[in-house]
């Protein structure tokens, strides 16, 4: 369902699914969207984790559901949030303030999985030492103003197509040596023949700097949901 709820006096949209089976205390999965906006395949993605027994909450990151259509109208979408770093991690940290007080959450048993631009802010998240405990940056952009200090509560999972041209070797390079910095709890799964966007099956440039990727795609949900058994109390 539909849920608008306002952060420094701007609407946001986002949409909540519930498990068929409603207990209290439930783990909460956050779906962070790519630079589309909270379109209809994030929607899908919140509610598959919905069916396997989670609350889950697709967050609108860009306020009043804004999405864009093609690479120009995106990056219009997400650049002034990289114009304002301090900005938007406190739109952020007040973002998952709201959804931990979701009716029937446990607000000690929160997962984000973030996906291109939505990777990039999960990472801004825990840099702002945010609690949260478990963090999933799947084909995300990795640059940062400003790096990370004390070290995460979360667990963070990096999950990369090699070949990727928005987050090159070096950039991944550049996160792990950050990460190690803060002995920050870490593990990244590289795939080595995928670009970006290799979960979207609507990537498909011709250069292939966007391109789906099936396999890295199903080994990519293999290893987030096995996480997030392992890690979140379902029970």
């Amino acid at each position: 369902m539909q849920i608008n709820y306002s952060i420094h006096q701007q609407r946001y949209c986002g949409q909540i699914f519930y498990p068929d089976i409603k207990k209290e205390h439930t783990p909460l999965i956050i779906i962070f969207h790519d630079w589309a906006g909270c379109h209809e395949g994030i929607i899908s993605e919140a509610e598959k984790w919905a069916k396997l027994g989670y609350i889950s909450f697709a967050v609108d990151l860009f306020g009043d559901g804004k999405q864009g259509k093609g690479d120009e109208e995106c990056m219009k979408l997400i650049q002034p949030h990289f114009d304002e770093p301090e900005k938007y991690r406190s739109v952020l940290t007040e973002t998952l303030a709201f959804a931990k007080t979701i009716e029937g959450v446990d607000p000690n048993n929160v997962a984000i999985i973030g996906f291109c631009f939505g990777g990039y802010s999960l990472l801004e998240l825990a840099r702002e030492n945010n609690d949260f405990k478990l963090g999933f940056c799947v084909h995300g952009l990795l640059n940062t103003e400003q790096k990370m200090t004390t070290k995460p509560s979360a667990k963070l999972h990096i999950l990369h197509g090699f070949l990727d041209p928005m987050a090159t070797y070096q950039n991944v390079k550049n996160l792990i040596e950050e990460f190690e910095t803060v002995n920050a709890d870490w593990e990244l799964l590289y795939f080595s023949n995928s670009s970006h966007a290799f979960t979207n099956v609507n990537a498909n440039d011709d250069d292939g700097s966007k391109k789906y990727d099936q396999d890295a795609s199903n080994a990519s949900f293999a290893h987030i949901h096995h996480a997030i058994e392992n890690f979140l109390d379902i029970a």
